[in-house]
């Protein structure tokens, strides 16, 4: 095989991993890969001049998801940020006396079980300035109704306090905690 063929071959598996990253982020705003193909990412991405050619196909979005991935393969400070953050929620939620399910995802589904009840103290915090999300059948089954709660990057311990002291405040308010 000779080297031109070689070369060839080489950009085409690199436009078809450009394609596949372009395809999944379109669906889905992420993505999630093995190490290997993390390290081929690695090695597009340091290819500037193939970036240029291909900005005009992809969606902002997608540009925006690259520039996100650059600052998590730097450093793993915004992904332990993160886990601290909803650690710090979820622990002072069940101190409180509210029960979420999950471990350590940043969406923590704060269960109260009576959908009127979800409805109503997700519109009470919305009074309050705090926007959640209030789940219920046939999103989840019956008499599992949740609060979804977003931690974000973004949240200082401060957000995260308030929003605490507005689920305790509504919560007493509609009976759902002592």
């Amino acid at each position: 095989m000779s080297s031109k063929s070689q070369l060839d071959e080489a950009k085409e598996q690199k436009n078809t991993l450009w394609l596949k990253i372009s395809l999944c982020c379109s669906i889905s705003s992420y993505f999630v890969c093995s190490l290997p193909f993390t390290n081929e990412y690695k090695q597009l991405r340091d290819h500037e001049d193939r970036l240029r050619q291909i900005n005009d196909t992809l969606r902002k979005k997608n540009l925006r998801l690259i520039g996100a991935l650059d600052l998590l393969m730097e450093s793993n400070a915004i992904v332990q940020s993160m886990a601290a953050k909803t650690q710090c929620f979820r622990s002072k939620m069940e101190a409180a006396g509210f029960t979420v399910l999950g471990a350590c995802h940043p969406i923590c589904p704060v269960m109260l079980g009576d959908a009127r009840l979800a409805s109503c103290m997700a519109d009470d915090m919305l009074k309050r300035g705090i926007f959640v999300i209030g789940f219920s059948y046939p999103v989840v089954p019956k008499n599992k109704a949740q609060i979804r709660v977003q931690i974000s990057a973004v949240h200082s311990e401060e957000d995260i306090d308030r929003c605490v002291e507005a689920f305790v405040e509504v919560g007493r308010l509609h009976g759902a905690l002592p």
